[in-house]
């Protein structure tokens, strides 16, 4: 048996296990950034950015944050749905391998004035909803936004479940699988490769 091989295509049916936990990799050279993405997000949805000073109460900071592994990735958190949810980027660069992990975790703000986390989105993830939302519209990201997290799936959005999974293909490009589910119905699906 070959291991080369083998650990590739393991590593492709698993979904990479990096990629499983809400981080991922892009290179930091690439001439398509997070921002952008991001940016094409906030202006076509009602998702208000306010800087992290005027912000007033905000979830506390993440393991991964208190560590020192990721950073806030600009001075700003984003809030939707009359500041009732919101998120912030996050992100840790790795200078020798030239690339950048980023997750964007969202809060929901609870009747005692706390935030529990709902959700994470991955760089992928950012990049594969952002494409998405520009192609079918204001809508789409509408629909899948969270707004709680979920048992049976990734979050609940307005329209049901979102299930949103990063795969590293044999060619080694990414496809990011994004099901929108009511019950047992897949009501829409997509794959955006990046």
């Amino acid at each position: 048996m070959q291991r080369r091989p083998f650990i590739k295509l393991l590593g492709t049916s698993l979904g990479s296990l990096p990629f499983l936990s809400g981080y991922a990799q892009l290179p930091i050279s690439s001439p398509q950034t997070w921002s952008q993405w991001l940016s094409q997000l906030v202006s076509i949805c009602p998702i208000e950015s306010v800087s992290i000073a005027s912000a007033g109460t905000l979830p506390a900071p993440l393991p991964a944050v208190l560590s020192g592994e990721f950073s806030q990735a600009e001075n700003q958190v984003y809030f939707y749905e009359q500041q009732q949810y919101c998120f912030q980027v996050f992100e840790k660069k790795h200078p020798t391998l030239d690339t950048l992990d980023l997750m964007v975790p969202f809060w929901q703000r609870q009747a005692t004035g706390t935030w529990e986390k709902i959700a994470c989105w991955s760089l992928f993830e950012l990049q594969a909803l952002a494409e998405v939302s520009m192609q079918l519209g204001t809508t789409t990201f509408a629909t899948l936004i969270p707004l709680k997290a979920s048992k049976t799936g990734r979050y609940l959005s307005a329209k049901g479940d979102v299930h949103l999974q990063s795969h590293l293909c044999s060619n080694n490009h990414m496809t990011t699988t994004i099901l929108l589910k009511k019950n047992t119905h897949i009501l829409w699906e997509s794959r955006p490769l990046s």
